[in-house]
This record gives C-alpha cells, structure tokens and sequence, in this order.
C-alpha cells in the first residue's frame, strides 16, 4: 500500500511483514519484553477505540511524556489514526516547562511513565485548564490516575473498526499530526507543528541507507526528539525489530544481547565511544597491541554506504 500517512506504516508493516515475531521490544528489569507486529497492531487500535469512547476528536491534542518503550510507539500510532495530534514531551524538563507546553498545546489527555513524573506533574494538575485525564504506563500503588492497562480494556470493550476505518479515510496527508516542543533555551518552549507529509516525505526521501538490508534496530536516543522519531518510523517502514535500551547505562550490554544492524546516533556519544576503544588499545601490550589497532585502524576505513 501506499504510505501518504503516518499511521500507514502500520498497515504497510502487518502487509508486508506478517509474521514479525518482533516488532518492538524494550527490556526491564533485566528481561525483554516483545511485542510481534500483529500484537502491535492490536494494541493501537485498542487505544483509539478508547480515545473515542474517551471522547476525544480529530485535532484534540494529546500529550506524551515518557521514555523511550514500544507503549511510546503504541499510543503515538493511536492518536494519529484518529486524526488528533500526537505531543511528545521530554520526560526531563522544568515543572514550569511541563505547565506552559500542556496549557499552550490545550491538552486533552495525557500519558506518563509512572512515579517519577506524577511526582513532577501532580502539583500542576490543577493550574491545567483542559486536561481531562492521566493515564500512566507503569502500574502505580496509589491509583490516583488511571492504568495504560485499563485503557486497553475499554479500547476492548468499545471495538468499532467501522467508525476507525472512516475517520482515518478522513485525515489527509497535509492534516496536522504532532507538535514538537522546542527545549526552550532561548526562551520558553516553542511548538513546531508538522503534518504527516512533513515526515513521511523524509522518509521516502532516503534513497541510500542501510536500513534496506537491515533487520534489527537498537534506539536510545529519545523518541520525543524529531531525529530519531523519524527513524524509528523509517526501521518500522522497512519491517525491522527495535529493541530499546533499558537505560543509558545498560547500552553496551543491551547491544551485545540484541545484536543490532542499525543504530542512529549523535556525534559526541560515538566520540565516547570512540575514546573508550583507543584508551582500552593503548593499555595493551605486544602482539595483542597491535594487533587491536590493525583492526581498529580498519574499521575507522569502512564506509557502509561507499561514499
């Protein structure tokens, strides 16, 4: 099918991809959770049917705060599909930044991680002039905001593909899909609004990547970021597994388990990295020396892509 839309990555995945054992996988407490790309599916659309029964409408806002997991992608897929927009928020930012973005952005409804960013989002609840509910991914002892898991059985309870399917017939690849909040260094944070063509045109766009021969994908990178929003989406297109880190400091150990063909990255981690490997040669001696930095020395050569 052809991909003019965000949320059409999905369809085009399941078509082209059906028997995905691994469509998203993020690992916690030391185990991988997975999710095939038809649980996947099942997952987004129990999420919309809830939203709708939620009484959300196209062009509501709906926020999202949290690190990177596959509930990210789920509930991002969700909103889009049934025309509102998608509002991603780093999980770090001010108290301050937190009340001016959901207050300018006029949300509706909002998701977050768990105990962490209740504590940061409770004393503002109140000051938020159209939020209507909180509904938390990781299960919360108190309950004083909902479940994701209680989301996902009304999403069950109030199935109606009839009304999905003609409400995503309605969005237009021009129609609003997110709005990417600035880091607000030069001032307050500033929304940047972009339609489904914005981004799936990028996609489309990248003629020569190595993503075409690629099977898995490892992400640590925030997903609230446009770069690696982006691509993630571009990994799903090609019908690739993305397994995210379980922290920053589980990377190296996280990829030594996945195994990984793609990664995207920024400069100064790779200078890190890097660094990590010279100083570690420099420490051997002898034959094992140099050998390291025979191979070292040729990898630096390698360009994936021939140019």
């Amino acid at each position: 099918m052809e991909v003019t839309r965000l949320f059409d990555i999905l369809e085009h995945y399941l078509e082209c991809y059906p028997n995905q054992d691994v469509a998203l996988a993020k690992k916690k407490k030391g185990k991988w959770k997975k999710f095939s790309i038809q649980e996947y599916v099942n997952r987004v659309d129990a999420v919309s049917y809830a939203l709708l029964k939620l009484g959300v409408q196209k062009g509501d806002r709906v926020g999202l705060i949290s690190g990177n997991r596959p509930e990210w992608n789920i509930v991002d897929f969700a909103i889009m599909q049934i025309g509102a927009v998608s509002v991603p928020i780093y999980p770090t930012i001010s108290r301050e930044d937190y009340k001016h973005i959901l207050n300018h952005a006029e949300m509706k409804i909002i998701f977050i991680e768990g105990k962490n960013l209740q504590t940061k989002i409770e004393p503002i609840v109140a000051e938020l002039k159209t939020l209507e509910k909180i509904y938390v991914f990781d299960e919360l002892k108190d309950k004083k905001y909902e479940d994701f898991d209680n989301l996902l059985k009304l999403g069950k309870e109030n199935e109606d593909s009839k009304k999905l399917s003609a409400l995503k017939k309605d969005i237009l690849p021009n129609d609003l899909a997110t709005i990417i909040y600035t880091s607000g260094t030069t001032g307050v944070p500033k929304g940047v609004m972009l339609s489904h063509s914005n981004i799936v045109n990028q996609i489309h766009a990248l003629k020569v990547t190595p993503a075409k021969w690629s099977k898995t994908a490892f992400s640590f990178l925030p997903l609230c970021h446009a770069y690696e929003r982006m691509l993630v989406y571009l990994y799903q297109y090609l019908g690739m597994s993305v397994y995210y880190a379980e922290s920053l400091g589980t990377i190296v150990s996280d990829i030594k388990e996945v195994n990984p063909t793609m990664m995207s990255c920024v400069p100064r981690v790779l200078e890190k990295i890097y660094d990590k490997l010279y100083t570690t040669g420099k420490k051997m001696e002898g034959v094992q020396k140099k050998m390291y930095f025979w191979a070292f020395n040729l990898a630096t050569k390698y360009r994936i892509v021939g140019r």
